[in-house]
Formats: structure tokens, sequence, C-alpha cells
């Protein structure tokens, strides 16, 4: 096995997060340490601008919890169309601006620093109970 090759490729996780127009989950101070915990927290703090709206990001932290360089938008889809994804993209972004750094562990943060991860987030409609 070429191990070198391995380091260049990375990990890429996926994980979906899903979110209702009610969601108003503050970022929690609890610290981080599963993969799995990543999106969740990131979405409390995402305030997409419609309905159905859809966004892809790839990014990777160090082990603080800090982004590495900028994250990078795979795909994208608003629906309220082309002129609805300007302002995805600008929620996204202020999204990860305002929860980052994460509060990762000393042992999780060390294991996933300079991990590509990709996460998608879904903003589904609130549901109402009849």
């Amino acid at each position: 096995m070429n191990h070198g090759h391995a380091r260049q490729i990375g990990l890429i996780v996926l994980a979906t997060a899903v979110w209702s127009s009610s969601q108003c989950l503050a970022a929690s101070d609890q610290p981080v340490d599963r993969l799995t915990d990543i999106a969740p927290r990131l979405s409390a703090c995402l305030h997409a601008p419609h309905e159905n709206d859809e966004i892809t990001v790839r990014l990777s932290f160090n082990r603080s919890g800090a982004l590495i360089g900028k994250p990078r938008i795979m795909f994208m889809k608003s629906s309220a169309g082309p002129d609805g994804e300007a302002d995805l993209a600008n929620a996204l972004m202020a999204a990860l601006h305002d929860c980052t750094p994460l509060p990762f562990t000393a042992g999780f943060g060390a294991a996933i620093a300079g991990t590509v991860m990709t996460i998608r987030f879904v903003r589904r409609p609130q549901t109402r109970d009849l």
C-alpha cells in the first residue's frame, strides 16, 4: 500500500444535516468528540433564507476546531432560484464564521486535524402537528 498516496487523497466524510425553519439551537459548549457531532453543531448556526435550500461544502479543521483555509462550496440549490444562491452561500459562510472554532476534545482534534470533510445541509419545511 502506498501510504503517501493515501495521505494525498485524504479522508472524505459525508454527513447530511437537516434543519427546519424553527430550529434555533444555540451553539453548545459541550465538547465535540465524534464526527457525527460536527454537522448538527454547524447546522444549528445556519439560517438558510428559503425552505428546501440545499448546500454542500468541503472543509477541514485543525486540532483546535478552527477551519483550515477557506471552505469550498461544492453544490448549491436554492428554492428561490439562481438569485437566492448568493444569499444561501452568504448564510453558510456566516454560520461557519460564527460557529467555529468548534470545541473539539484534545484526542478528537488530534485524530481529525486536516481531514477533508464534505457536509451537505438541507433545509426542510417545518412540519406542523395536527
